[in-house]
């Protein structure tokens, strides 16, 4: 399946089942961590994405560069998108990539990569689920991925922890909340066993972190930490956590965190 065929099949999950009217969309923003993640020129995603849905009055646009932390990339740009354009009321975010090659699947003891998309529904307003703080950080020493050095590699390695740990505990602190007040934390699917040790110097009940998906869907690139959120809170409806927090990493030095409130079930789609 492509990546276009992938982001397609997420945005006709989420227009049949959340009730969202292709004609209502004001924007969709596609975004991606793989550089071969995007149509040749002069097609694009966003496009193709408009013609099959029939999203007649939406713009569309791409972010890249921001890897595994691109829809957060996404999240603040649109922010200064619905204060530029105040008749805007809902927004698509699609994010999908493949992995660039097969012999790339597995990282070491760091990830297990699969292919798949999301899409996110996002409205002005709106009183649940609400985006409420955004923490970004970008260490450029590392802009070149997969491609760095041993060296680098081995420092990143080493900095991780303690990066996750300032960014998460900026996030809460941030946001106005304790610790104890983090229902749910929902990070990547990768490097499990450092996130681990993070959480517990942080505080929090490690019952708090979701890992099923870890094994289970694997490293699905930008997707992770929203994926997760959709199969923590989407299967119920019942208020079992009011406040979330949501990290994102990227192995290019992207990093990145919000914080979700009033949480309730969750109008998205993955594929």
């Amino acid at each position: 399946m492509t990546v276009l065929a992938l982001a397609a099949r997420a945005v006709r999950q989420l227009l049949e089942n959340s009730g969202l009217v292709a004609s209502d969309v004001d924007a969709v923003l596609f975004c991606h961590t793989n550089p071969t993640s995007v149509l040749a020129a002069p097609a694009s995603i966003p496009s193709e994405l408009k013609r099959q849905f029939g999203l007649k009055r939406a713009v569309g646009f791409s972010i890249s560069q921001q890897n595994c932390a691109s829809i957060v990339c996404a999240l603040q740009l649109l922010r200064s998108l619905f204060w530029r354009n105040p008749a805007w009321q809902n927004v698509l975010i699609v994010s999908a990539d493949k992995s660039f090659l097969e012999s790339w699947r597995g990282l070491g003891t760091y990830a297990i990569q699969s292919d798949g998309a999301l899409a996110l529904w996002v409205r002005r307003g709106h009183g649940h689920n609400r985006v409420h703080h955004i923490v970004t950080r970008t260490e450029s020493i590392y802009y070149q991925g997969a491609a760095k050095s041993a060296q680098l590699g081995q420092r990143l390695a080493m900095n991780y922890p303690v990066i996750a740990h300032g960014l998460i505990e900026r996030v809460v602190r941030e946001s106005g909340w304790s610790m104890e007040q983090v229902g749910a934390v929902l990070p990547m699917n990768a490097n499990l066993s450092a996130l681990q040790r993070v959480i517990e110097l942080l505080g929090i009940p490690p019952d708090r972190m979701f890992t099923r998906n870890v094994g289970a869907v694997g490293h699905v690139f930008a997707c992770d930490p929203f994926i997760n959120f959709i199969d923590r809170f989407a299967a119920t409806a019942e208020k079992s956590a009011d406040k979330a927090v949501l990290y994102f990493s990227s192995s290019s030095g992207s990093f990145a965190g919000l914080s979700i409130a009033d949480v309730r079930g969750f109008a998205a789609a993955a594929s």
